[in-house]
């Protein structure tokens, strides 16, 4: 399964990546992970069948 990011999550969505990142912390995306960039940096990618739940709504 390949995993997308948050800016793409974003984009099918058509919101700021700020909104995607909110949800995440507010435990609304479940099924995420964050990938090591480098030594500090991190990149949260998303499961795609997250995107399903939400243009329902």
């Amino acid at each position: 399964m390949n995993y997308i990011t948050v800016a793409e999550f974003a984009r099918e969505l058509k919101c700021s990546n700020l909104t995607i990142y909110r949800a995440i912390n507010q435990g609304l995306i479940k099924d995420y992970k964050k990938q090591k960039m480098g030594i500090r940096k991190t990149k949260i990618i998303i499961n795609p069948t997250e995107l399903n739940r939400f243009k329902k709504a």
